[in-house]
């Protein structure tokens, strides 16, 4: 038995493989192991996402730093 590890999401009753490129032909028999997801905002979950993106830039890290400070500006202009 091979134990190549396929990851998939289910969606209803259905496991919608993550990996198109894995062929599985129909009626291949497989084992479903659930696996339990961090909980939201946890340490692990900001790893698990972290995990799942590519890095970011420093261009594009800079670009969002700067955006973010310009829409603190605007509330509190927004504000006084």
């Amino acid at each position: 038995m091979s134990h190549a590890e396929i990851r998939g999401v289910v969606h209803g009753h259905t496991v919608v493989l993550v990996d198109d490129s894995c062929a599985l032909p129909d009626g291949t028999e497989v084992v479903v192991t659930p696996v339990a997801a961090p909980r939201r905002g946890s340490p692990d979950a900001v790893l698990a996402a972290l995990a799942k993106h590519p890095p970011m830039s420093s261009e594009v890290a800079d670009k969002m730093r700067a955006d973010i400070e310009m829409a603190f500006e605007q509330i509190e202009e927004d504000d006084a």
